[in-house]
């Protein structure tokens, strides 16, 4: 969404009872964040509203969810950054700069986010920065669909019927511009793990592939199902006199049923640990495969002693020139 909509559909509907913004810090998500002697390249900065703590459960370690956001200097980092720039040291009050530019004082922690999650941080600062970050004007930018936006519906609210009064309105929100909301779409936050979304740092699972998978499954279920039918078919032949004798002597329906069941169950049992033998030994061929493809196939070039360099952010592409020259007159480098 654009950055001023989250507020706008807050105060002209009262289903929406809370919004978070989320955006990169940069238009290149790649920033520098610099702590003493210590510097990083980190792709998870984000700016969030500080309504981030109460819409999502995310736990904070340390710090007020009601103020660690409460100025545009201010940041929260996750737990395992907080390990990697300050290792046991306490991280709250301490400040780290990104890009060379921007000074941060650290306010809290909070826990990482879980794998299963379709968005990542490794720190947060309030979205109030955004003027500062993508420049003036931006925070009020209709035009700009560039940010992710979530609104917390309130209890009992349906969020189709919701979704239908956003897109008749407009609204004239300036002298002479008009916004309107027809191609407004909401998507439930539950969707989102099969649904593709703009809003996603990760891709959604294409369930036409389940579908697939699925239908394959199914086929061979029902093949072996015909084959296992078959082949009793074909037994039975020679099981008519046990069974006959079995009968003569006193079983009943129901202990033949059991029997004959007790035994397919058994022979399935044991057909599966075979396969799960055969499954675990291919798939070790196949690995085994691939990584001697990987560590012995000609790359076609020599990759050997060939060292790459990084560079982001301001300061050091200025000096890059720099750089090579020194690079140049080293003995080391060929």
């Amino acid at each position: 969404m654009a950055a001023p909509i989250p507020p706008l559909l807050k105060e002209q509907f009262p289903e929406v009872e809370e919004y978070v913004r989320i955006a990169n810090i940069s238009w290149d998500p790649k920033v520098i964040v610099e702590y003493g002697d210590k510097a990083f390249n980190e792709d998870q900065f984000l700016m969030v509203d500080p309504s981030f703590f109460t819409v999502f459960d995310y736990k904070l370690i340390s710090g007020s969810e009601g103020s660690v956001l409460s100025d545009i200097y201010s940041a929260v980092i996750t737990v395992s950054n907080a390990e990697k720039y300050f290792g046991e040291e306490d991280p709250v009050g301490t400040i780290i700069r990104v890009d060379g530019e921007y000074d941060f004082e650290i306010t809290g922690v909070i826990t990482d986010p879980p794998f299963n999650s379709h968005f990542e941080y490794d720190f947060l600062i309030s979205f109030e920065n955004l003027e500062r970050m993508y420049g003036k004007g931006s925070s009020q930018s209709w035009g700009g669909f560039n940010y992710f936006a979530y609104l917390l519906l309130k209890e009992n609210v349906n969020w189709s019927v919701l979704e239908k009064k956003i897109k008749e309105i407009k609204l004239e929100v300036r002298s002479g511009y008009t916004v309107s909301f027809g191609s407004l779409v909401l998507q439930p936050l539950t969707d989102i793990h099969f649904q593709s979304n703009r809003g996603n740092q990760k891709p959604a699972y294409n369930m036409s592939y389940i579908y697939i998978f699925l239908a394959i499954a199914l086929a061979v279920l029902v093949i072996a199902s015909i084959n296992f039918i078959n082949l009793t078919t074909a037994r039975s032949e020679k099981r008519i006199k046990e069974i006959g004798l079995r009968k003569t002597i006193g079983a009943s329906r129901r202990q033949l049923i059991f029997q004959l069941i007790s035994e397919s169950i058994f022979v399935a049992f044991i057909a599966m640990l075979i396969a799960n033998i055969l499954l675990l030994i291919i798939s070790s061929l196949i690995i085994f495969k691939q990584l001697n493809y990987v560590y012995h196939t000609d790359l076609g070039l020599d990759k050997e002693h060939v060292v790459n360099v990084s560079v982001y952010g301001k300061a050091d592409s200025n000096k890059i020139n720099l750089f090579k020259e020194e690079v140049k007159n080293s003995p080391h480098v060929l």
